[in-house]
């Protein structure tokens, strides 16, 4: 081993507890950007404004707003006739 170089394993441990905060934050800042898009089905947005600015598909976007449970547009007005 070269005594002037860091040491390998050292880096790596160092890179895994990096690594494994960036993948933590990853999932908080995911959580936060679905809930933020069921909330806006939840105030009534129509899915092409949702879709105009998430970083998800049309379908991924239907997709959590359906398994929220929250009505979309057609469903409340429906609804709201009864």
């Amino acid at each position: 081993m070269d005594d002037d170089a860091p040491d390998a394993l050292a880096q790596i441990k160092r890179a895994a507890a990096a690594h494994a905060r960036a993948q933590k934050r990853e999932e908080e800042t995911r959580l936060a950007l679905h809930a933020a898009i069921v909330e806006a089905f939840r105030q009534g947005y129509r899915p092409v404004e949702v879709d105009e600015v998430s970083p998800y598909d049309r379908n991924h976007n239907l997709r959590l707003r359906k398994g929220a449970e929250v009505p979309g547009v057609r469903e409340r007005k429906a609804a709201e006739q009864d």
